[in-house]
């Protein structure tokens, strides 16, 4: 081909190219010139709604979808005013709403018609000025619902989980939510109280408990243990009463994520402690997020997890990696409050204003500015110390107010000096609205030193914040709607009792308080009686204060309280015989203790963590895997002869590998009775002596024999070395399956085993021949022959000697 024509078709071409582009450019800026000219148009609008199931059973709910397009090109401009207009069977009308809808333009109830026939639904929107334009009101079809005397069957959902269960939950066992909450923040939510770096106290209302000491795991977070040496008997201590080891922790997904005092954050598997990744540019971690995004997102169609950092960083909990960060912020981030699709809320006090900052309200992108997460910023009354305190509380300027928590609406807000040791007002204020709504002057109390004024103790929960009073070792209940006294507890016992722990928790009707007089009290939350009180015995010598004292926890979920031994700052050398306790939170009663002096910070899961001052690591405890095996006899089996079936009972979670565990019980760590698990596993991790009293587990052998019948043949106690064992003697001829079952404990998950042998028929024992009676012969004659012959014998030996005997 010569260059001319190719020069020419190029030419074609481009030319061509050049027209299209014309014409598309043509076509873009009439669209754009129509959109322009829509802004100030009315649009027609459609309404949409649907109702399921349909039909359905009387006082059985169905679910009203309801929805308008088109949608607005502005992705967060929502429609609004949108209502559901409903007719009974008998004509009366009910009308739902209004609304505002999804970022998808939709909203959806839940509706039970409670009366049988039928009943029908419209839905209508009123039209609204929006960026693209005028929106037309319109109303839906209207749909009628057949309401029937038989019920709609439900899907029926999968049981909780009998059986070891791990992370990711499947999204089809819905019933498993009830009992694998996480734990986002320091002390769970901001109802309840902590201070950074020591223990919590606080409730889990989606977790299970340990129902028994076993450790799944233990972990070093910093140097620790007994020095010995040149330095004798004392401890490596790090500081955790002040500093913030093991914090915040946040556990979620099966996965518990924490800061390192040197810097970074560590992620590890919950249920064997094994590290995932670690981020030393994450630092000082604050808490976690579980947002459900649907309302404001296109493409977003359930909850997405994030940890947060004090210094306002998002980071992926999956990896570590960063995903944004807000900038220009005036505080840093502490523990937030979450609403119910989860969006993370910050309230924000100075001494005349308080502000509240919405996570979903802050924009997208790399660099998100603050200030557009404000959700109001309102003024309040200035509560500052009266001059009359300056002097006496060694202050020179009125200190601003601090948030105290939160609960239910209210949020309490405190003016206090002195490192919190003289509280000057306590206030409450609406949650939605920042309006404040009472507030506490506890200035005369505290120039009387009268015990009116509270000291830094206190816990929320139920209506109530409950104050201590150092001087009375009594907790006044406040209202929390109202701020008024609503009653003063029993006091706590003479002396230690005026030194309690600093994280008191409510829950269930009750306040739990720890104390320095060695007791858990626990007090109703409507009268301030105590209605039972826990002991943990007398220390002898070994404490100043003659008892245990109670520093660590309480730590509640399903019903039991976890709660430790321990002081505000350890004596070296470091006490010993501390315990960790369970115990019955309706009762007091004791579930179980084992030794160690543990900073309780978490549980979720149905796993509790804390790290233990004795050796400075992290301790997960809650109920681990099995495994069984089991043995029979392969050869030589007869229904004659009896069997031994034996096997092992083993505990398989991750810290049976770890160094020690492995090293002692080369063949497997043996499961061990509930009675016997604390000492067995202070044993095991704590270094402690074996105790001497270990008892096994039950282990069940069934079988199933040629005639297909399943049937138990006995049970059998595993010994300490793990191994069991049962005699048995087959009762039919054929082949067997065995099988071993363990069928859990509060300590274990259950296990089984499976194995096989044949059984013969016993040989056949020869039959014995007839005998007959002895004859006459046999009876007389023969005996006498044999006496006449014996006498012949006797006179012939006589004869021979007399002639051996003459001369």
């Amino acid at each position: 081909m010569n260059t001319n024509q190719f020069g020419k078709k190029n030419t074609k071409i481009m030319l061509t190219f050049i027209l299209i582009l014309m014409i598309a450019l043509t076509t873009l800026m009439a669209g754009i010139t129509n959109l322009q000219a829509q802004t100030d148009a009315t649009i027609k609008s459609y309404v949409y709604l649907a109702i399921n199931p349909n039909p359905v059973g009387v006082d059985q709910p169905v679910t009203v979808d309801t929805w308008v397009s088109p949608l607005s090109t502005r992705t967060d401009e929502y429609f609004n005013g949108l209502t559901v207009t409903i007719t009974d069977p008998d004509g009366a009308t009910e009308t739902k709403g209004p609304f505002t809808t999804n970022v998808n333009g939709g909203y959806a109830f839940a509706y039970t018609p409670t009366k049988l026939g039928n009943y029908t639904f419209k839905s209508h929107y009123p039209g609204e000025k929006l960026v693209p334009g005028q929106y037309a009101s319109s109303e839906s079809q209207t749909i009628t619902l057949q309401v029937q005397q038989d019920p709609i069957p439900y899907f029926q959902d999968n049981p909780l989980p009998v059986d070891y269960w791990t992370r990711p939950i499947n999204g089809q066992n819905r019933l498993w939510s009830s009992i694998s909450g996480g734990w986002l923040m320091a002390a769970y939510n901001l109802t309840y109280t902590t201070a950074a770096g020591v223990s919590v106290g606080a409730l889990n209302p989606y977790s299970q408990a340990p129902g028994a000491p076993h450790i799944m795991w233990t972990k070093e977070i910093t140097t620790g243990g007994l020095v010995g040496g040149e330095q004798g008997t004392s401890s490596y201590y790090n500081g955790p009463s002040y500093s913030s080891l093991f914090s915040p922790p946040i556990v979620m997904n099966g996965k518990l994520y924490y800061s390192l005092t040197s810097g970074g954050t560590v992620c590890v598997d919950q249920r064997t402690g094994k590290e995932l990744w670690r981020n030393d540019n994450l630092t000082q971690l604050t808490c976690g997020q579980e947002y459900n995004a649907q309302k404001y997102s296109y493409t977003t169609a359930g909850v997405q997890a994030y940890l947060w950092t004090r210094s306002w960083q998002v980071y992926d909990p999956f990896d570590g990696t960063l995903k944004y960060n807000y900038i220009n912020y005036p505080s840093t981030l502490t523990r937030p409050v979450f609403s119910d699709d989860g969006s993370l809320l910050n309230y924000v006090i100075g001494r005349n204003w308080l502000a509240l900052w919405n996570s979903s309200l802050a924009g997208l992108g790399t660099n998100r500015e603050w200030s557009r997460g404000i959700q109001w910023n309102v003024t309040i009354p200035n509560l500052t110390v009266p001059e009359s305190l300056f002097a006496p509380l060694n202050i020179s300027s009125s200190p601003a107010p601090t948030i105290l928590g939160a609960y239910g609406n209210v949020l309490l807000g405190r003016v206090s000096v002195g490192g919190s040791a003289h509280i000057v007002y306590d206030m409450g204020y609406d949650l939605t609205t920042g309006e404040q709504l009472w507030y506490n002057n506890y200035t005369k109390g505290i120039l009387a030193l009268d015990g009116t004024f509270p000291t830094y103790w206190h816990a929320i929960g139920d209506g109530v914040l409950a104050q201590f009073s150092l001087v009375s070792m009594r907790w006044n209940g406040y209202d929390i709607n109202t701020g008024k006294l609503l009653w003063v507890s029993d006091p706590q016992d003479y002396p230690w009792g005026d030194y309690t722990s600093y994280y008191p928790t409510i829950a269930y009707g009750k306040l739990y308080s720890l104390s320095y007089d060695g007791c858990v009290h626990a007090f109703d939350i409507k009268t301030g009686k105590e209605v039972w009180k826990f002991f943990s015995g007398n220390s002898g010598l070994e404490t100043t204060t003659g008892t245990y004292p109670f520093f660590y926890g309480p730590i509640i979920a399903d019903g039991i309280i976890y709660a430790s031994n321990g002081f505000e700052t350890p004596q070296q050398p470091l006490t010993r015989g501390a315990r960790t306790f369970a115990l019955n939170a309706t009762t007091g009663d004791e579930l179980w203790n084992m030794n160690g002096m543990l900073y309780l910070r978490a549980i979720a899961d149905g796993y509790l963590l804390g790290v233990n001052v004795y050796d400075s690591q992290i301790y997960c405890i809650g109920k681990g895997p099995s495994k069984t095996t089991v043995n029979a006899p392969q050869v030589g089996v007869t229904t004659s002869t009896p069997i031994t079936i034996s096997g092992t009972i083993t505990d398989i979670s991750a810290g049976s590998e770890q160094n020690t565990a492995a090293a002692n019980y080369p063949n497997g760590l043996p499961c061990v009775s509930d009675a016997s698990e604390g000492a067995w596993m202070s044993h095991i991790y704590g270094q402690q002596p074996l105790p001497n009293n270990v008892t096994g587990v039950p282990i069940t052998i069934n079988v199933l024999d040629a005639n297909g019948n399943y049937r138990t043949v006995g049970t059998t106690t595993s010994q300490t070395s793990g191994t069991f064992a049962l005699n048995w003697t087959p009762d039919i001829s054929g082949a067997y399956t065995v099988y071993a079952v363990f069928e859990g404990s509060e300590s274990y998950y259950p296990s089984n085993a499976v194995t096989y042998f044949y059984a013969s028929e016993a040989p056949a024992t020869p039959t014995p021949q007839p005998t007959q009676p002895p004859s006459m012969a046999d009876l007389y004659f023969i005996p006498g022959i044999i006496g006449v012959i014996i006498v012949v014998i006797v006179i012939g030996v006589v004869l021979l000697l007399a002639i051996r005997k003459r001369p």
